[in-house]
């Protein structure tokens, strides 16, 4: 590609005229001509009656009437502009029909309409009238009987409405890449034809009547008329009442079904919970046991006591376990019938956390695992709370961390800290390990009952699935909060503090109460 000359003229594109603006500018133009050539020759052989249907056709274009079952409004303007026909004169006819059309387009709106869009439909509006008004008088120099002339007034009102509503139709099937023009048109605007028709017939017949009986049977006529009016707008304001009636009573059935939807997943999860916690509790309880009697059948047998010895201590301790099941069982049943009493008594919390550190030794060490404490220099000696508890609670994280940890170290922290609000002191834990950690999406369910990080059947550490959602109500109960933080492969951390107080001479320790879960 070779480069441009500087000093070659510049060739200049003319901009791409679409065939929508094409259109819309040939109606309008069509329309200002129309316009001018009708006003221009003014005349006015009846101006009271003229201002009498104008002050009436403007009024009534602002009234537009909802039809049911109907896709849209119609204003009552119509039926003046079609009675212009009969009694007026190009100009007043051509003016009379575009100021109802200006008023339709101005009064209360949707949406603000634009000027093109304003000055399209004045156009055609214009053309309409002149067109169909030139045909109405064209054909009426043919015949003067009456059945001809109300003939001929359907035929004008065709036109006008078929000039009216056709150059809409294209406009749209313009701007929106519609092929079929037609479709357009009989979806959107055939609607209100029979209308149309309707008043045209409403004229002929006045006309046909008025010079027999005079003006009184239309005068006779006007309250009825009225009457008819009313009753119908009521209906339509009840049929639109009864739809809106409707409408709210889907709406509410489709949020009772989704809330039902909600229950029955709700109610379907927690029954497979509790399915899976009833299978994990007769794995854990018929495991002990089995090994209660068989070690019981084993000392019976032998006559060495030494070997008798080990075989009552095996035993023991899986009675120790199947007491601990037992125990979480009956802790979380008496919690969730709320009766469960915290009891704050002076403890020494340094010689609480050692205590549990040195009962789960044992078991660290067969996993060859490093179990350390680490506790403030700061600690008080002795602070008031429910030490029996805030044992539970230690030994079951710690005795988590350690059969969750296959490698590295499990360590518990402890140091005191005044409360949030400042107005006491708090005792802060963390009891921290290097284990196979706890997925961001279960770390919030592990505290729910009957559920573990891994509920499979697969699952190789076993536990009830109680121990969490006990620790969570414990602390609850004692008005302390609990947080984790974990991640896959890389161990976890679970954080609690409990409220404490400083025992004192003068205050004697707090009773016993009982709080509700």
């Amino acid at each position: 590609m070779g480069r441009n000359n500087p000093h070659q003229p510049l060739r200049l594109v003319p901009p791409r005229i679409s065939w929508a603006v094409l259109y819309i500018a040939t109606f309008i133009v069509l329309g200002a001509v129309v316009t001018v050539h009708s006003i221009l020759p003014w005349k006015s052989d009846h101006p009271y009656l003229y201002l009498t249907l104008v002050a009436c056709a403007l009024i009534t274009s602002a009234l537009k009437v909802s039809l049911p079952g109907l896709p849209g409004t119609i204003s009552v303007a119509y039926s003046f502009v079609l009675l212009a026909f009969t009694c007026l004169s190009l100009p007043e006819t051509v003016v009379l029909a575009m100021g109802s059309c200006l008023i339709q387009c101005l009064w209360r709106p949707k949406r603000k309409p634009r000027l093109v869009e304003v000055l399209f439909t004045l156009a055609i509006v214009a053309n309409a009238a002149y067109l169909a008004f030139c045909l109405y008088h064209a054909l009426l120099r043919v015949s003067t009987s009456q059945a001809v002339s109300i003939l001929m007034l359907l035929a004008a009102t065709t036109a006008y409405f078929l000039l009216n509503t056709f150059p809409i139709a294209g406009v749209i099937a313009l701007t929106e890449k519609r092929h079929h023009f037609v479709r357009v048109w009989k979806d959107a605007y055939l609607w209100p034809l029979p209308y149309y028709l309707l008043g045209a017939s409403i004229i002929g017949l006045v006309e046909l009547f008025a010079p027999r009986v005079g003006v009184q049977l239309p005068l006779a006529a006007l309250p009825l008329i009225y009457g008819i009016y009313r009753t119908f707008r009521l209906y339509v304001d009840r049929l639109a009442d009864e739809k809106k009636h409707a409408q709210e009573l889907v709406a509410m059935h489709e949020r009772t079904i989704a809330a039902l939807e909600g229950a029955k997943a709700k109610a379907e999860e927690a029954a497979r919970v509790k399915t899976e916690f009833l299978a994990n509790m007769s794995h854990e309880i018929r495991t002990p046991m089995n090994g209660i009697l068989g070690m019981i059948d084993l000392a019976l047998d032998t006559a060495d006591a030494s070997e008798r010895n080990d075989y009552l201590e095996t035993a023991r301790e899986s009675a120790r376990s199947l007491l601990r099941v037992l125990s979480d069982v009956l802790d979380f049943s008496t919690m969730e019938a709320g009766k469960l009493g915290i009891q704050n008594l002076s403890i020494d919390p340094a010689a609480l956390v050692r205590e549990v550190v040195e009962s789960l030794r044992p078991a660290a060490t067969q996993k060859r695992l490093k179990l350390n404490c680490e506790i403030a220099t700061d600690l008080p000696a002795s602070v008031l709370t429910d030490g029996v508890r805030l044992n539970q609670i230690l030994t079951n994280l710690v005795d988590n961390a350690v059969k969750f940890t296959h490698q590295g170290f499990v360590s518990v922290r402890l140091q005191l800290e005044p409360t949030p609000g400042g107005t006491g002191e708090q005792l802060r834990f963390h009891v921290i390990d290097t284990g196979v950690g706890i997925p961001a999406d279960r770390q919030e369910a592990i505290f729910q009952p009957f559920v573990q990080a891994d509920g499979s059947s697969t699952r190789q550490f076993g536990g009830t699935g109680l121990g969490l959602a006990i620790v969570s109500q414990l602390i609850h109960l004692m008005r302390g909060e609990i947080s984790l933080e974990s991640e896959v492969g890389r161990g976890t951390t679970f954080m609690f503090a409990v409220p404490v107080a400083s025992p004192s001479a003068s205050t004697p320790p707090p009773p016993a109460r009982e709080l509700l879960v």
